[in-house]
């Protein structure tokens, strides 16, 4: 499985919200004969990281906590999927907009607003290709701060629990 970087399509639900002060967008085809939904892999990404990554999101919390940034890693998997299947919200997150092929989310807190989006296209009857896009808007001085310190785990980290969701999704679903 290679995961590639892209630019953001205009068809994409999450393009309104370009140009953001920064985006990106990562793809990877793999083969499967299961049906798969974007919110199945919405789900997955968010709830089913590998362990590596958990520790770096505890850490970030801990580091950002006396700024009062929101943490993100202790999140109630049920209380997520119920947010993501019905297009609502939890915590900080809300679903914002949802097609037969795109789940968009956007988390919002007081140092920057980010678009995510997970798009899920099957190129015949046995391939997918999927694409997580994200688009982020700085609200302050410490939105740029923290985005740029993140920034180099971002890029390895979207990658990796790309790879992680596929392997969850078609090794069990979810």
């Amino acid at each position: 499985m290679k995961v590639r970087r892209k630019d953001i399509s205009r068809i994409d639900l999450i393009s309104v919200y370009l140009p953001g002060n920064y985006s990106d967008a990562f793809e990877c085809s793999f083969l499967c004969k299961k049906e798969f939904t974007p919110d199945d892999f919405m789900l997955a990404f968010w709830t089913y990281s590998p362990k590596w990554i958990d520790y770096l999101f505890r850490l970030r919390d801990w580091i950002v906590k006396p700024f009062g940034i929101q943490a993100g890693s202790n999140r109630s998997k049920e209380k997520l999927k119920e947010a993501i299947m019905n297009g609502g919200n939890y915590g900080f997150v809300n679903v914002i907009a949802k097609s037969d092929n795109e789940t968009l989310i956007c988390a919002d807190d007081k140092h920057l607003k980010m678009y995510f989006s997970i798009k899920l296209d099957k190129i015949n009857p046995e391939q997918y290709n999927i694409t997580v896009s994200s688009v982020v808007a700085f609200h302050n001085g410490l939105g740029y701060i923290y985005f740029y310190v993140i920034y180099p785990f971002h890029q390895l980290i979207v990658p990796s629990m790309i790879k992680h969701s596929i392997k969850k999704l078609l090794k069990s679903g979810i």
